[in-house]
């Protein structure tokens, strides 16, 4: 094909290749070395185009082109004759425009030597390296990359003939010296490594050919021509033995002997070309055997597709990979073997390694029998079967995927544990301090209500008051159920039985036009875990699914069965680091048909106060899980947008036998309605120590102490109350003192107080649950545990129970 006519100003390259392949490839190039390509698959018709503007030609309007990029072997003018004809003085315009020369003919150590005998800049084997190609190409336009000129010596005892003939060989680009004498030429050769020698047989000072001889054992890749106007026949065979590239007879004209030195250069380098090519064939035999040894052995897929992605060669291993026989894959494309998600990007990838030789990228491959393997590709351009193809090595990346899944869950798993570690210290020094609070506000409520004489009408109001104190209370303690405080009395329960109970009250608490189905079976499984809490995990599971729902006539369906540990899903499975045991489960199922939750949401759900409802005050879930944990269980979501949700929990089936069955403990009417009994004053007696480091709580706690019958001495922490403790020994009946306070905590001031009297009665008290403040390891315990907020009737039975022991 032929380019547009020469008329653009911008920078441009002519590039000359009969082999459309290569043509665009080459084209390729040029635009990213920041030419514009002017492809021609002719050198004639290149010539032709620039020699149509060659007395308008103007470098610097862009008229003539930046580079010129050529092959050699090419029909009608080659590559040979081409660069010839840019460099010779019938085409002089274009002397001096750079020539990049590009062909499979020549590698290694010949490239510079062909260049030379071409008078082109560089010279490179193909196929071509991309990102040699744009460096040769910027380096020869910055002029950091000159072309050699041919070095040639004239042995010529006429002097004025010498200056002729040098002057005829400079205008074709040779850099020519002269030599009037045998002895001057042999001091010339020595110094200097000429390309081509003209010797002229008849010389002052001897014979020519003896530096025909000499030149041929010194430098074997030198041209020597001889000339003579001797008409022996005998001399000319002479010289052909003994390695002269030529000769010919004077008189004669310079541009035929041009002509023989150009062709002798060709001639020399094709020889060369010719030893070169049989040991690169005997090299390329041993490596082709080498290749299909490796390519038929080698552990990753490897296909090898020409530029439209068809199959041209593939491995056994591609077939065993994907499950093709290899007739299969030799009739398919490389989109073929994509997934078609993939697939859309190959063609463009291809394009993309055209330009840059190399590429990796990963995909997944689709196996004839669907599966999907995550692959890792490796791809470079080559030539096969003379023409441009991509081979790709393709290696099966499923564990290493398989392992950064793992890290990144693993990331996941403590980014959450670090987050449920600081809820957890937020959560427990929340309830503490709440606690804390409430217990002035309540046991202040308490002794306004009990001063009031009965029917007060401002009874009422502090009634209101202590129930919304009560309800408070209520959120503390869900905080310390979400922590795992708080496990209850553990017995063995049948599960299916204790839900059967709870159904009715379900359904009378339900939505109006809910369904609600239930599958239990009709005894079992046993599991060991408090029943009141085993119903308030139903309870909020119930309640999370029917405030999600907004249809009449939606479902939510209850199913209860034992599974193995094998069964339970490892994805949105929390605790997040909970690990079911090689035991079987109790399986709680609760499914709705409600709004779902999104992925991002499904993290959250048990966090406390997290909720998307307008009507939740997001404790539900996390008091679900703090119950699960205390069970040694855990849960699992599945859950998608508009599509409801499944919440399951597994505990620990156990193998003990049920104890007499009782009913599940129901709120008592205090607690429900925040209403207290009046209590009437006792009388206490003798002497209370009361350990309290916050001001209002101890002043609460000593008014009730007061009402009670008690003397009460205060102490602010620890140290303080064994000081006094020293002092009124004999005079203290009891010590209530509070867990948490500075310089000397609940248990240290116990400790201290039993060294100095064993018998002390003790009762420490908490925000937080017992559970919690009774566990680990202590060396003395405490006679009694009193929960704050505590009420006077709680605070009087204790007192009295531990006295009375």
């Amino acid at each position: 094909m032929n380019s547009e006519p020469l008329n653009s100003s911008s920078p441009f390259a002519v590039v000359v290749n009969d082999d459309p392949t290569q043509l665009k490839m080459l084209s390729l190039l040029v635009r990213k070395a920041g030419l514009e390509p002017r492809p021609f698959t002719g050198a004639e018709a290149a010539l032709a185009e620039m020699s149509a503007r060659v007395e308008t030609a103007d470098r610097d309007l862009g008229i003539l082109p930046a580079i010129v990029v050529t092959d050699l072997y090419m029909p009608g003018i080659d590559g040979w004759r081409f660069c010839r004809l840019l460099r010779s003085p019938e085409y002089a315009a274009f002397n001096q425009i750079p020539i990049l020369v590009v062909s499979s003919t020549f590698s290694g150590d010949e490239a510079a030597r062909i260049a030379a005998d071409l008078c082109a800049e560089a010279f490179l084997p193909s196929p071509v390296d991309g990102k040699r190609f744009v460096e040769q190409v910027r380096a020869i336009l910055s002029g950091k990359r000159v072309r050699t000129p041919l070095r040639m010596l004239i042995v010529e005892g006429s002097q004025t003939l010498a200056g002729i003939i040098k002057k005829a060989f400079a205008a074709h680009g040779y850099q020519a010296d002269t030599a009037l004498t045998v002895r001057e030429a042999a001091a010339a050769f020595a110094r200097t490594a000429y390309d081509v020698a003209v010797l002229d047989y008849h010389l002052p000072d001897g014979l020519g050919d003896t530096l025909l001889d000499a030149f041929r054992s010194q430098r074997p890749d030198c041209a020597c021509l001889m000339m003579t106007n001797d008409t022996r026949p005998e001399l000319a065979l002479d010289w052909m033995k003994r390695g002269a590239a030529a000769y010919l007879k004077k008189p004669f004209q310079t541009d035929y002997l041009i002509e023989l030195c150009a062709r002798a250069r060709s001639e020399r380098a094709l020889l060369r070309v010719q030893d070169l090519i049989e040991v690169r064939t005997s090299e390329l035999r041993e490596s082709e055997a080498k290749q299909r040894l490796l390519f038929d052995n080698a552990n990753d897929a490897i296909f090898i597709h020409d530029a439209h992605a068809q199959m041209l060669a593939v491995n056994p291993m591609a077939c065993e990979r994907l499950g093709y026989t290899h007739s299969e894959l030799m009739s398919m494309t490389v989109n073929q073997v994509d997934y078609p998600e993939e697939a859309q990007h190959m063609q463009e990838r291809i394009t993309r390694l055209i330009e840059q030789d190399h590429l990796t990228f990963e995909t997944v491959h689709q196996c004839k029998d669907g599966s999907l393997v995550p692959t890792e590709v490796s791809a470079r351009r080559i030539t096969w079967d003379k023409q441009l193809a991509v081979m790709s090595i393709c290696r099966n990346i499923t564990d290493r995927k398989r392992t950064e899944a793992e890290k990144a869950q693993l990331e996941a798993q403590n980014r959450q544990l670090q987050k449920a570690e600081s809820l957890g210290r937020m959560a427990g020094a929340i309830a503490h301090h709440f606690n804390n609070q409430l217990y002035a506000v309540m046991g202040n409520l308490e002794m306004a209500m009990d001063d009031l004489p009965r029917g007060a009408d401002i009874s009422e109001t502090l009634a209101e008051a202590n129930k919304a104190a009560h309800k408070a209370a209520e959120v503390s303690r869900l905080m310390l159920t979400y922590l795992g405080q708080t496990p209850g009395k553990h017995e063995p329960i049948d599960l299916s039985e204790a839900y059967r109970k709870s159904l009715t009250l379900l359904l009378a608490a339900a939505p109006k036009g809910m369904i609600l189905n239930a599958d239990f079976p009709s005894s079992g499984p046993i599991i060991n875990a408090d029943a009141g809490q085993m119903q308030q995990i139903l309870t909020n599971l119930i309640t999370n699914a029917w405030e999600s729902i907004t249809g009449s006539q939606d479902t939510i369906a209850l199913t209860v069965k034992m599974v193995s540990h094998a069964d339970i899903p490892t994805s949105k499975r929390f605790p997040i680091d909970w690990q079911p045991q090689k035991i079987a489960y109790a399986c709680l199922e609760v499914s709705d048909t409600g709004c779902g939750i999104t992925n991002k949401d499904i993290e959250k759900l048990f966090d406390p106060f997290f909720t998307t409802k307008f009507t939740g005050r997001g404790l539900g879930l996390p008091v679900v899980m703090g119950i699960v944990k205390a069970h040694d269980g855990g849960i699992t979501v599945k859950s998608e947008p508009g599509q409801g949700s499944v919440f399951r929990v597994f505990l620990p089936v156990s193998t003990e036998e049920l104890p007499i069955q009782h009913d599940l403990p129901v709120m008592s009417e205090a607690l429900r309605t925040g209403k207290t009994e009046k209590i009437s004053k006792i009388e206490g007696g003798g002497t209370v120590l009361l350990i309290e480091d916050e001001e209002q709580v101890r002043n609460m706690s000593k008014i009730m102490l007061t009402r009670l019958g008690y003397t009460v001495l205060e102490a602010k922490d620890g140290i303080e109350a064994v000081e006094i403790f020293q002092l009124h020994q004999d005079d203290i009946r009891c010590v209530l003192s509070d867990l948490t306070m500075p310089r000397m905590d609940g248990w240290e001031t116990l400790s201290a107080l039993r060294k100095l009297s064993p018998d002390i009665p003790v009762i420490l008290s908490s925000g937080y649950d017992e559970a919690q403040v009774m566990a680990g390891e202590h060396t003395e315990q405490p006679n009694a545990f009193l929960g704050k907020p505590y009420q006077l009737k709680g605070l009087r039975e204790t007192i009295s129970r531990v006295l009375a022991e």
